[in-house]
């Protein structure tokens, strides 16, 4: 793969962002060794990556596909347009019978292909233990029968994914949505991860950059992360398919983000600052070690929220002390329906294989539950707890070349939805202006509706305080209970 890179990056204490890169060639052929760079006369530079060396980093990265109810056919789509040497998590929230449907299909394929892949479901009880075991009982809620489960939303799935990439040792984890009607621009997206992740971890260091990529004195590589702009996403206009280059969530929310960008980095005016092109990168990778280090939000907010988190925890802000009050809060509400228990899949320490949890449940829900909107048997609030900062962080933003074809009729309330909860995370930072703060409040309430300004945005604490050895003791034990 080829990508040109733009020499424009900037920074925001210790995470640096690279404009937006591009891909030039998706295949450089059977090239061996290190990437060629050849400068070009604009300042950018073409980079290709054979495919032996895309390859290692695939053989190192799980792909996690949150699912819920989505289409067999589609699904089936994305799983065969995720390169061979990725690990698959498929993490589902669908109900019984669609879930039974897509472990037979990851099963079937994964059979076929002799590859590794992995299916469980959020409802799964014996996983929500292994999160309160490892010190994380924020992300489980009990059910109306009083059984512990995974909160429902995408941020909560990334998680769970997050947690079994690392137990299954991947240096790198990957996201890709299961409404992906196009299996080219998966296999693309993977493509990119492993190019961009490899671009990103030899990026030099600003010089307003400190050394380290990890805990306070510690030395060592930057941590990488690759958002993915789609280079196209088709709509249907007067029966003809248009090509538009920007969503409309998307280019709202990238914006705004690109306004409180500006106020961060005085090299930018607020009106030409476009250097943040994937606020809402749903298709993204990172290093397994920054994943862990993040806070993750729930809901539509998780994307976004990244590069709000990654900010703050930049070195431009005091650390928030545990006791402290903060603007970005989790609610702790209950679970709207009852599930009955699924079987783990075995343990994740020897992931060479597939593995299937034989019994769906019963009656999983058959929507997300939004944490934004906590039912009057919620208990109170408490503040997400105090995160160190990430250290040096290289983010890469890269157009690809095919288009992202999903379902684009979801309508209106859907998109403002979006964009409320994108904006959110804008909103309620500890790094926004009062007066940036007060002109978004404003534009929020007049374009998205009274309340909007509101939406709350609910934060979980980082995963990697968590005790991994009492979340693998769980998650093995249950393994090795079945064999």
């Amino acid at each position: 793969m080829q990508l040109t890179i733009s020499p424009r990056t900037a920074s925001i204490g210790s995470v640096n962002i690279s404009a937006l890169a591009r891909v030039t060639a998706l295949d450089c052929g059977l090239l061996t060794g290190l990437p060629d760079a050849r400068t070009l006369h604009n300042g950018s530079s073409d980079v290709a990556y054979s495919t032996s060396s895309l390859q290692n980093v695939e053989s190192r990265l799980a792909i996690v596909v949150p699912c819920m109810n989505e289409s067999a056919s589609i699904l089936a789509g994305v799983l065969h347009g995720i390169p061979q040497h990725c690990l698959i998590v498929l993490v589902s929230n669908s109900n019984a019978e669609n879930f039974a449907t897509e472990t037979r299909l990851l099963s079937s394929f994964c059979q076929t292909a002799r590859r590794a892949g992995l299916a469980v479901h959020q409802a799964d009880p014996h996983l929500a233990r292994a999160f309160v075991e490892a010190g994380l009982q924020q992300i489980t809620a009990n059910d109306d029968t009083g059984v512990p489960r995974i909160r429902n939303g995408k941020g909560e799935a990334m998680m769970l994914g997050t947690a079994l990439t690392h137990l299954a040792n991947k240096e790198f984890v990957g996201f890709i949505d299961a409404d992906n009607m196009t299996p080219g621009a998966v296999h693309e997206y993977c493509r990119v991860f492993a190019a961009g992740l490899l671009t990103a971890l030899s990026l030099p260091s600003p010089s307003s950059s400190p050394p380290e990529s990890g805990a306070a004195g510690e030395e060592g590589p930057p941590l990488a992360m690759v958002r993915i702009k789609w280079a196209s996403k088709p709509k249907i206009a007067d029966d003809k398919l248009v090509m538009t280059s920007e969503g409309r969530c998307s280019r709202v929310v990238n914006s705004w983000m690109n306004k409180l960008f500006s106020s961060l980095n005085k090299e930018f005016s607020q009106n030409e600052c476009d250097l943040i092109q994937t606020a809402n990168a749903g298709e993204h990778a990172m290093s397994t070690k920054l994943a862990l280090r993040l806070n993750f939000a729930t809901g539509y907010a998780v994307e976004p929220f990244q590069f709000i988190d990654a900010w703050q925890r930049s070195g431009l802000l005091v650390p928030t002390p545990p006791d402290s009050p903060a603007n970005l809060i989790f609610q702790d509400t209950q679970c709207e329906e009852a599930t009955e228990p699924l079987v783990v899949a075995p343990a994740v320490d020897s992931l060479s294989s597939f593995f299937l949890p034989p019994t769906p449940p019963s009656s999983p829900p058959d929507s997300i539950f939004h944490l934004n909107q906590p039912e009057a048997h919620s208990l109170p609030a408490v503040v997400a707890p105090a995160t160190a900062a990430l250290g040096r962080v290289n983010v890469m933003q890269v157009q690809t070349v095919n288009p992202h074809i999903h379902d684009f009729g979801k309508g209106d309330t859907h998109i403002k939805r979006m964009q409320a909860a994108g904006l959110s995370t804008i909103l309620h930072s500890r790094l926004t202006p009062h007066a940036l703060r007060q002109e978004l409040k404003k534009y929020m309430i007049e374009e998205l509706g009274d309340g909007a300004e509101q939406t709350e945005v609910n934060v979980y604490p980082a995963m990697e305080g968590m005790d991994w050895r009492a979340f693998e003791k769980v998650v093995g034990d249950l393994g090795h209970a079945r064999e």
